[in-house]
Formats: structure tokens, sequence, C-alpha cells
């Protein structure tokens, strides 16, 4: 066995040339105790360090603590440094997935930011099978068939391709002592009930070799996916960028694919701003769809609990509304525009002579003259400084805003009309000075702002 695992580790890379401390993650099993076991006969062909790391869950009282305990002396018996971590608060009736969640975290605190540092668990071939027939049962789409990995991240599994009968006889060779969990005999957890009663009925009744024959199927679920793995590493190089406001996919680029990488785009966008341990379904990828081919600029979509996609002219942006966009829309005299479903700009000439100034601020009058008929609306820019009608100086927008309390969040959605970098009018709250009508002038523009019902 000890051979195998050797090649299984050289072929899939999983302790490179630069490892210098493998954390050898030990419960107290059988599987556990033999890798530690394993990884110590192994040490001299890679000459890393390691030490030991135990999680106690404190679930099962005494045994628990005697389990922390054996741990602890398996560890001076082989020279290595030894580490333990407990849940906080004991919870009655926790969730196997809770309970985890919990050592993930402690594991993942022991190496987070530790450079050539791996830690290594005693996962086994019955593991990655007893995985696959769970998640094949769950509906799991290629992902998740693909079952555990060798590696994932700073995690390894040196015995992923051992079977539980080798580890047992490796055990009994060596004389290897080991505590056996109780809770593992409890047929009403579904990962036992496949282990004690549904795997030992498929082998009696249909096929003695069916760990390999379900072995090989993972491997090639696992070639197929790395596969799909490439090509999807290739669409979110064409497809997505990362910015300041989060991540940034284009909408034409993102269509032009297939249905299932398009499904790998979304997945990747949402997973980057927002943890995301699934799928997405069928239905909300036809949702996705349509978002991200119909959406004017400006509409919004919410996604899990906090997450926001924005649609703007050529992407859809995950994540924060940006701090600013650089879209511009062209307004001419005769030719509404409408914005973000939400608003209606127009812009006429009127005879001086009809001007009538009231106090609604979503009608403004300007100097043509100054202004001329050609202009452009954009939003609120970093930077942007305006001279409000009836100041004798310029002013920050942001500072303009800030005295009126206008959210962070609505100043982005205030239409600005400019000529060229010049502010003309901040729609529905304050023209500019400079272009106010005067005795002067003799060319008169109307600015009409809407807001529409459905916005």
């Amino acid at each position: 066995m000890l051979e195998n695992v050797l090649e299984f580790i050289k072929s899939n890379d999983l302790i490179p040339s630069s490892t210098e401390t493998i954390f050898v993650a030990v419960s107290g099993g059988i599987d556990s105790v033999v890798l530690l076991d394993v990884l110590k006969r192994l040490q001299p062909k890679f000459n890393y360090q390691m030490q030991v790391i135990h999680f106690n869950h404190q679930v099962r009282g005494k045994a628990s603590l005697a389990d922390e305990k054996f741990v602890e002396e398996l560890s001076k018996k082989y020279g290595l440094p030894f580490k333990s971590g407990r849940i906080k608060d004991k919870i009655k009736n926790a969730s196997e997935t809770f309970l985890r969640e919990q050592r993930l975290k402690y594991f993942n605190r022991i190496v987070e930011g530790q450079k050539n540092t791996l830690l290594a668990t005693g996962h086994n071939l019955n593991d990655n099978i007893e995985t696959f027939l769970m998640r094949l049962a769950r509906g799991s789409r290629l992902k998740g068939l693909t079952a555990i990995q060798p590696r994932r991240g700073n995690f390894i599994r040196p015995l992923l391709e051992v079977s539980r009968q080798e580890i047992i006889d490796y055990a009994r060779r060596h004389h290897i002592r080991f505590n056996e969990d109780q809770t593992n005999f409890n047929t009403q957890i579904i990962r036992n009930r496949i282990r004690h009663e549904i795997l030992p009925f498929l082998q009696k009744k249909f096929e003695p070799d069916l760990l390999e024959n379900l072995k090989r199927v993972v491997q090639d679920l696992g070639a197929h996916f790395a596969i799909y793995e490439q090509k999807l590493d290739e669409a979110i190089d064409q497809t997505v960028k990362h910015t300041k406001a989060g991540i940034s996919l284009h909408r034409k680029r993102y269509l032009q694919f297939s249905r299932v990488i398009r499904r790998g785009l979304i997945e990747y966008c949402i997973s980057t701003v927002y943890p995301l341990n699934y799928s997405i379904s069928d239905r909300n990828l036809q949702v996705w769809d349509t978002y991200i081919a119909d959406a004017l600029p400006g509409k919004k979509m919410t996604f899990l609990e906090n997450g926001q996609a924005f649609a703007e002219r050529a992407h859809i942006v995950f994540g924060e509304v940006p701090e600013y966009r650089d879209e511009k829309y062209r307004l001419m005299a005769g030719k509404p525009l409408v914005l973000h479903e939400r608003f209606r700009i127009s812009l006429s000439r009127v005879d001086k002579t009809e001007v009538e100034f009231s106090s609604d601020r979503n009608i403004e009058y300007i100097d043509g003259d100054k202004s001329g008929d050609d202009l452009t609306v954009r939003f609120w820019q970093k930077g942007d400084a305006f001279k409000p009608l009836g100041m004798p100086n310029f002013r920050k927008l942001s500072d303009f805003f800030i005295d009126l309390k206008v959210s962070k969040l609505l100043k982005k959605e205030i239409p600005i009309v400019c000529r060229g970098d010049r502010i003309i009018w901040v729609a529905g709250y304050r023209l500019d000075d400079n272009f106010k009508v005067s005795s002067l002038t003799s060319n008169v523009l109307c600015l009409k702002l809407e807001k529409l019902a459905n916005g």
C-alpha cells in the first residue's frame, strides 16, 4: 500500500518539493491514524516537517475527550507537535454539515497565510464513492459528481485511491491502534447508510468489483470536468473583468457561449463577490439569460442575500453599484431620451416670450447661445463640480448632494446634462449659473425631466 500511496502522491503532485510543513488532521479513527503513519514513513523521501492537528466537536462527551487525549499521546509517540481546537459552545443535535463547517474553519485558520504548507486528511476511496453516490442521489451536476479531489488549495488527500479494506489490513499488519467512533454506525446518517447498507448490497447483488468500477467513473468525470474548466477559464478571460466596482461581464460575448459555459460564467461572477456553494438551476439560468440580453442600462437584479447585478450598456456589473459610470447619452432637440426605465429627458426650443419660470425643478430654461443644442447626459463622477444657480463660486457636486442630504446610492442615479465637460443641469435639482437665461439671451432652450411610472 505504501508504494501505491507514494505513486499517487507523485502522479498528482500532492507534495511539491517546496513543501516545508504538513499538518496531519487526525481524529483518532483508523483512516487518519493510518494516514499519519504513512506520511511519517514517507517523510524521508520528501523532507517535510510534520505536525498533528485535532478538532474536538464536543458532541460525544467523555468519548470526544478520550479521542483528543488519544491523538495527543499518539503525537508524542511519533515525536510530533500537537495542536487541538474545539467548538466554543456545545450544541445539542448539531448537524453533520455544521460540524464539518466548524472543523474546516479551524483547519483553514491553521494553514491560512502560511507558505509551503499543506494539510492532509484521511479521505479514502470508500469516502469518495460514498460522496459520489450521495451527490448522485441529490441530483448534483458534473462538478459535484467528481466528488473529492486529491488536492484543493492547501488540502491534500494522499489515501484517496486506497480502499477502506486496504487501510484495515495496513493497520493490522503494522499493529496500529485507533479509536472507533460509534456514531459511524448510526445508519440514520445518510453516509453511514450508504456505507453499511447500500454499498454492501450493490456489491453482493450486482458487482463485487463495484468500488473499482465506480472509481473509474469518478476519474472519467474528473477528466471531463477538467476539459470543461479549461474551456470555462478561456471564456472567463474573454468575457469577465475585475473592476473596483466588482465583476464586469461583457453582455454580447456571454450570449455567444453554450448554455453550459453560460452557467459557469454566472456561477463564477456570483461566487467571486458572494460565496456560492451550489450550481444555479435551469430556471435561474433562464432568468439571467433574459436579464443579460434585454436589461436596459441601470436595471438592477439582486441575487442571494446581498448580491446585486447592475446593467450597463455593454456590461453587467456584479457587486456594488459602480462609483461612477462612464456612459454618455446624446440629447438633441426634439428627440427625448429615456434612461434606465426611470426618466425621460427632453430638450426643446422655445420663444423667449413664452418662457414661464416656476418653482418646478423638473423644468429649466437655459441659454442656448452658450449651451448649443447638441448635449450629453451622464451620471455623477468623482471630481464633478459646477456653479449652482445663484452662487458666485464653483462647488463640488458631492458636497452639493451632502447639503441636500442626497444618499450615496441616489446620487449615482441622478441624470446630469452637460455640454462637453461642463455641467449644465443636475436634473431635478439645480441649474448651473453660467447657463441661466439673461436679458442678452436670444436662443432659449427648455430642459424637462419626467419620472416614469415604472421607475
